[in-house]
Parts: C-alpha cells; sequence; structure tokens
C-alpha cells in the first residue's frame, strides 16, 4: 500500500516535521538572540516541504502518466534522504 501512496508516509512525517519547527519559536519568543535559525529552517523549508513534495509526486505523477508506481526502494531512499537531512542539519 505504501508504494502505491506513499503521501500515507510523507504527509504525517511532514506534519510532524512542521510541528517541530514551529515548536522551537515557543521557548524562544522571550529570548530572540538564541533562536536557532538554521534548525528552524531545516526543519520547516527541509523536512516539511520535502515530505509534501515528495509525496506528491510519488504518488501523483504514476497516476497522471498511467506509469508503474514507485518502487519501495524508492520510497524508502526518499525517506532516508530526508531523514538523513534533518540529522545532519540538526547536529
Amino acid at each position: 500500500q505504501i508504494k502505491k501512496d506513499p503521501f500515507r508516509l510523507y504527509f504525517p512525517m511532514g506534519v510532524a516535521l512542521l510541528i517541530l519547527g514551529v515548536r522551537i519559536w515557543v521557548p524562544r519568543i522571550w529570548d530572540a538572540e538564541n533562536y536557532p535559525v538554521l534548525l528552524h529552517r531545516t526543519l520547516v523549508l527541509n523536512g516539511f516541504t520535502t515530505c509534501f513534495v515528495g509525496g506528491f509526486l510519488l504518488t501523483s505523477v504514476p497516476r497522471f502518466s498511467q506509469t508503474d508506481f514507485a518502487s519501495f526502494g524508492e520510497v524508502t531512499t526518499l525517506f532516508g534522504i530526508i531523514s538523513l537531512g534533518i540529522v545532519s542539519g540538526y547536529f
């Protein structure tokens, strides 16, 4: 099922990364000097956007073009790349 509908994996992951990216604002509201700009940028732009774009494209392109769906390896490779980017951006 995940090969046919990759958005079921990527959309919840994107929402979770967006919540984490916005959540870091709350403790920093009164301490703007220590705001982690790079972490916020990584979580929101790289995490949320990549998950939604990847999930949409991996789901819609095969349906519109009537070609094969993404393989399990392709779905997990994108998941790994997103995860690796988030981890490397965090550290």
